[in-house]
């Protein structure tokens, strides 16, 4: 007997060959999701908005893009106190990094020296971008464990 391959078994998934399959609830979600920062970014058109925020407006765009209002209500609230943590820990250690590089740029040129860029404070400055980076991946990798242990 001759089997048919012309009827092969596919696999269920949201991607059929180059087509998203969209459906209206994933639709709605996604348009929730992008409600707050295309409200604040029409806000910040207003001169009194702008001028209150200045340059940092982009600030509350990101920040509103990361608490996912979309969100049952006890999660958004862990999410937005989560931030807010991580938030006032990553503070001062970004001022430490800043005043670590001030240090090297002053303990390594001449006095009276106007040169822009200094080899000590840029070495610095990458050892705290990696450390930052080490330990904020460290910390996710973490937390993704613990989560798949809770299901």
């Amino acid at each position: 007997m001759a089997q048919d391959t012309s009827k092969s078994i596919q696999p269920r998934s949201p991607y059929h060959g180059n087509k998203v399959c969209l459906c209206s609830m994933r639709i709605i979600d996604l348009c929730r999701g992008a409600l707050p920062p295309i409200i604040f970014l029409a806000m910040y058109e207003s001169g009194v908005v702008s001028n209150y925020f200045g340059s940092l407006g982009y600030l509350v765009v990101i920040i509103s893009s990361l608490t996912f209002a979309m969100m049952p209500r006890g999660k958004f609230i862990e999410s937005v106190i989560r931030n807010i943590f991580f938030t006032c820990l990553a503070v001062p250690v970004t001022i430490f990094g800043l005043w670590c590089c001030r240090q090297a740029k002053l303990n390594t040129q001449p006095p009276g020296s106007t040169a822009a860029y200094n080899s000590s404070a840029a070495a610095v400055a990458a050892t705290f971008l990696f450390f930052s980076i080490f330990a904020i991946n460290s910390f996710r990798a973490v937390c993704i464990m613990e989560c798949d242990a809770d299901l």
